[in-house]
């Protein structure tokens, strides 16, 4: 673990905030060699003592909460989500999406519909940006309610993939995800978009005045975005397909 946060940041000029992913901590002995590691990490990236895998940071005029979503502490977040509205965006970084995937109709982050929704309704409250990973695809989620949106961007790793674009409508999630599964229409009513991108590569996030966007970069051809998403739009929300 230690040599591979070496290798990471050896790589990279700018600071790296981590949180805690399936691969992480398994095992016998796991999560304390976890954290006898990350946690010293985690403190000199912030510059503080922390000491936790759910951990926040103020930059700039918006708000970052990195969290263990695998052992979820819903308290915490409550907590550190109720001041939102003093910062001008406000991301939670996550390893797990909360929207379940096409691809999967496994529950990841909360474990089971009834944990999903109240983690889905928070963040709905509170105009959550979801920034998340863990199936290896690039997703753009959209959720709305009045003048509450919840969007969840998620980002590849550099695993080999033929490039593929799929889009479809808040009605086609219904269609194509969730007609099978009762339990999961409390994600129905409020969709907006969805949009999906497979191909190993990464992603870069442009945080400005009034707008959030999103560049998709292909593993090949990395020096030109292969595509352009608005995340979040300042005075419209999220905006529709």
């Amino acid at each position: 673990m230690q040599k591979a946060i070496e290798v990471i940041c050896a790589g990279i000029k700018v600071p790296f905030y981590p949180v805690r992913g399936n691969h992480d901590a398994r095992g016998a002995g796991g999560m304390p060699g976890y954290t006898r590691v990350i946690y010293p990490f985690i403190n000199r990236q912030l510059k503080k003592e922390v000491n936790s895998l759910n951990y926040r940071m103020e930059y700039g005029k918006d708000l970052y909460l990195f969290i263990d979503s695998i052992d979820v502490d819903y308290g915490w977040l409550e907590k550190n989500l109720a001041d939102h509205t003093k910062y001008r965006w406000t991301f939670v970084v996550a390893h797990y999406p909360l929207i379940p995937p096409p691809t999967t109709t496994r529950w990841k982050f909360g474990g089971k519909p009834e944990n999903a929704k109240r983690l889905f309704e928070l963040f709905l409250k509170h105009n959550v940006i979801l920034l998340c990973g863990d199936d290896h695809k690039f997703e753009l989620v959209q959720y709305k309610r009045g003048n509450q949106f919840f969007t969840q961007v998620m980002t590849n790793s550099v695993m080999p993939a033929k490039w593929k674009a799929s889009e479809f409508t808040g009605k086609d999630i219904a269609k194509r995800i969730f007609q099978k599964e009762p339990e999961k229409n409390f994600l129905l009513k409020d969709a907006l978009s969805y949009q999906g991108w497979t191909g190993g590569g990464f992603a870069v996030l442009h945080v400005d005045e009034d707008q959030v966007s999103v560049d998709f970069y292909a593993r090949k051809g990395w020096e030109q975005p292969k595509h352009k998403a608005v995340v979040r739009m300042k005075q419209t929300g999220a905006p529709e397909k």
